[in-house]
């Protein structure tokens, strides 16, 4: 949580299949913002 706010992450084809999912899970999808670039331990160069 950061803020009082809750946020998903979801590798999906599209942003139909994220709608669904929530629609599915009873939860709103207010807001579906895609993500470029992620930076983790697993796209770290070795």
């Amino acid at each position: 949580m950061a803020g009082g706010k809750t946020f998903c992450i979801y590798l999906a084809n599209d942003e139909a299949a994220i709608r669904e999912h929530a629609r599915l899970s009873g939860f709103p999808a207010s807001k579906i913002t895609p993500v470029k670039g992620i930076i983790d331990a697993t796209t770290a160069a070795g």
